[in-house]
């Protein structure tokens, strides 16, 4: 099965548009997990980021938790951004609430 490396989840904030995505790594690579697939392997962490479910900008209250080995991935950044949406929009990774600016950057909240 592997190890859980992103896990994204979302409130949608009434039943049935909340929901999970989770990246696995495994010795086979990377095996994307959402609630009715499972999609891979992936060789790279950069290919199963690139499924559009990591890239569905303005998800509802979008929250990316990541492993410290992919936390700082110019990938899952550029996902943590599409998350968000557009200016104003917010994602939290690993509990940290970050906003989109009008430049299109991620920053603290």
């Amino acid at each position: 099965m592997g190890r859980p490396v992103v896990t994204l989840g979302w409130e949608g904030g009434s039943p049935g548009h909340s929901g999970s995505v989770v990246i696995r790594a495994s010795r086979r690579g990377f095996i994307v997990d959402d609630e009715v697939d499972s999609y891979g392997p992936f060789g790279t962490l950069d290919e199963a980021l690139a499924l559009n479910t990591f890239h569905l900008g303005d998800t509802p209250g979008p929250v990316l938790i990541c492993s410290p080995e992919v936390a700082g991935s110019a990938a899952l950044m550029a996902a943590a951004l599409d998350l968000a949406g557009s200016s104003g929009g917010e994602v939290c990774i690993n509990g940290v609430r970050h906003v989109r600016t009008a430049e299109g950057e991620l920053r603290r909240r």
